[in-house]
């Protein structure tokens, strides 16, 4: 139970670091955490899209796969251009 108690002073310890780096910096992690919190909502849609389009649930697959490891603009044009 004592760890729960110390949630808060870490969540503030962690704003107050985060305060201390230079604007540009904020700006850099906010975007990067708005990304990660939108990016599998984007991918569910896609995902549908790929799924409507082409009644193939592997290419679904693949694409998530494929995801992981390549940059996602490259994947989704690749893909939109085979359907």
């Amino acid at each position: 139970m004592n760890i729960l108690k110390n949630i808060p002073a870490k969540i503030e310890n962690e704003y107050s670091v985060f305060l201390s780096y230079p604007r540009d910096m904020r700006v850099l992690l906010v975007t990067n955490i708005i990304y990660a919190l939108i990016l599998p909502i984007t991918d569910i849609f896609v995902s549908d899209y790929i799924m409507h389009n082409s009644n193939d649930p592997t290419m679904v697959a693949n694409l998530s796969v494929m995801s992981v490891y390549r940059n996602h603009n490259y994947v989704y044009d690749k893909w939109f251009s085979v359907i």
